[in-house]
């Protein structure tokens, strides 16, 4: 019999499916998820994040014998939650600790191990992806730099935005790139920050296309330091520039970290001269930065391996 892996995440939550696409046989949207699990006998049921309303799942796949975990990929820094997210965590964390999900998994490998000790099962599920194969170069036209993920104001992308304005100051010829300007609306009205606006990406094509098509992509809001956009971004060949807090670069040396990482990420200027650099450097970065991702996206495969193994086993052993 066909053991599946059953996850369950909204259509509109792209980076939380790609994120869980690694880890999962299947993934419905919280409307199909009862008929999937009646469909499926899934050994366990994975959701991406967790929401209060999502209970009569969980119940449902309780009813079925499944192991029922909670993943969390948007955002493992607590301090840069907004009220909702922050509920929605705590609310699986009380889920867990009522025993109605069995496990929280996190790709943070600290708070992982701070809440097993607590009491609270919690597994380290580090961010793999599966290479992309594109080889895209961007436009000839002057400097493209890519700040994209949701767009939510709690990501703090401000900073990066006006880093763009001092750089076409500069330069006159820098465009930003985006998937939502949501986050950045405020600044865009008073100051000079050429926006190109994507539509939004829900295709793995047309993601590899936008991203792999940048000068530079900005990643040092604290939450997507934790996403796969960084990971993918360097396998493309477009350097990033992202904070000490990513863990992609823990075991990188020479000009890959020393370039990329940014400590004073609240400071624009900054980022506009580290930006800067990296244009510099770009040719070498793009080399060191695809060897170094591919072979730490392998070195995570084990710990990967080793919770999927649990969540295959059936949930009586």
């Amino acid at each position: 019999m066909e053991t599946h892996i059953l996850a369950v995440v909204p259509k509109r939550w792209y980076g939380v499916r790609r994120a869980l696409s690694c880890y999962t046989s299947h993934i419905v949207t919280p409307d199909e998820a009862k008929r999937a699990i009646d469909a499926l006998r899934p050994q366990t049921v994975v959701f991406g994040c967790y929401q209060p309303e999502w209970y009569p799942i969980v119940a449902h796949a309780l009813f079925h014998r499944a192991r029922c975990v909670a993943s969390w990929f948007a955002s493992t820094i607590l301090n840069d939650f907004d009220e909702q997210n922050r509920e929605w965590l705590y609310t699986a964390i009380s889920a867990v600790r009522r025993g109605f999900l069995h496990e929280l998994v996190i790709p943070h490998r600290g708070l992982a191990s701070v809440w097993s000790d607590a009491g609270l099962p919690a597994s380290y599920l580090p961010l793999t992806f599966t290479p992309p194969t594109v080889d895209m170069q961007p436009p000839a036209d002057g400097i493209h730099l890519g700040l994209f993920g949701t767009g939510h104001p709690w990501k703090n992308m401000e900073t990066q935005a006006l880093a763009a304005h001092v750089l076409h100051r500069r330069h006159g010829n820098v465009t930003l790139h985006v998937q939502n300007d949501f986050a950045i609306r405020d600044v865009r009205r008073y100051f000079d920050i050429p926006v190109l606006q994507h539509r939004e990406i829900t295709d793995d094509a047309d993601y590899h296309r936008v991203v792999g098509s940048m000068h530079v992509n900005l990643i040092m809001s604290l939450s997507e330091t934790y996403s796969y956009l960084g990971a993918e971004s360097l396998a493309l060949g477009v350097p990033i520039l992202t904070t000490a807090v990513t863990p992609i670069l823990d075991t990188s040396w020479g000009a890959l970290r020393d370039h990329c990482i940014l400590h004073k990420f609240d400071d624009p200027v900054e980022i506009a001269n580290r930006i800067e650099l990296i244009l510099r450097q770009r040719d070498r970065l793009r080399d060191e930065g695809r060897t170094h991702i591919l072979s730490f996206n392998e070195s995570q495969r084990s710990s990967v391996e080793k919770v999927r193994a649990a969540w295959m086993r059936p949930l009586s052993s």
